[in-house]
Formats: structure tokens, sequence, C-alpha cells
């Protein structure tokens, strides 16, 4: 199955719009407001892999599909730097940020993982 094909069987967004919120604790609170209910929690560390799990279980993606394709969605590059002064700031009360991530795998690329991002 190609990256077009498993975006169209499961109607899966090229691009979704998220909220991110640091949390007290360091981690991020992560919010789709395109899809209601749709939500996530991460460390830091793992925010891309929650951002496309909580995407891939909203759209009731098997696993096991997602993993051949190698699905993950990404910032888009003026994002990253966003990302990166959320991360620094000493303050979390009122620290969020809205990007646009956008769906990749890792398949379509002759450059590694993650190559689109430029």
């Amino acid at each position: 199955m190609s990256a077009s094909s498993l975006l169209k069987k499961y109607s899966l967004p090229e691009s979704v719009r998220v909220l991110i919120k640091k949390t007290p604790q360091g981690g991020y609170y992560v919010k789709f407001p395109d899809y209601a209910g749709c939500m996530t929690e991460a460390d830091g560390l793992d925010l891309y892999e929650k951002i496309t799990d909580a995407l891939l279980t909203y759209f009731e993606v098997p696993r096991k599909e997602a993993l051949k394709m190698n699905v993950i969605y990404y910032p888009q590059q003026h994002a990253i730097n966003d990302l990166k002064k959320l991360e620094e700031s000493k303050s979390s009360e009122s620290d969020e940020m809205k990007a646009n991530f956008v769906y990749f795998t890792a398949l379509n690329s002759s450059h590694g993982q993650y190559s689109n991002i430029r």
C-alpha cells in the first residue's frame, strides 16, 4: 500500500492544525481544533510520535498498517523554530503555539526519515 492510498483509505488529512500548550510539569498538551475530542499529551521527546498516534487513532488506522508505511506527522519548517522557543520558555502558564503538521512517510524519500522537511 502506498502512502497516498493510506491517506485515501482512512481519509487522513495531509495537513493538520495543532494547538500545543506547555504544561506546568514541562511537557505538552496538544489539541486538534478541527477534530473534536482529539488530544494528547507528550513529555517533549515524543511529541511528534504522540501527535501522529493521536491522529491515527482518531481516524482508526490499524497500527500494523501505519508502522508498515512509517507514517508520521511532522511540523512545517517555520513551526520547528516556534517549538524550540516554546520548549525553552521558562513560563508555562500561558505558553502555547499553533502550528501545522504535515503527513509524511519515510518511504516517499530517498534521503532518509523526515527528509522532506526543509
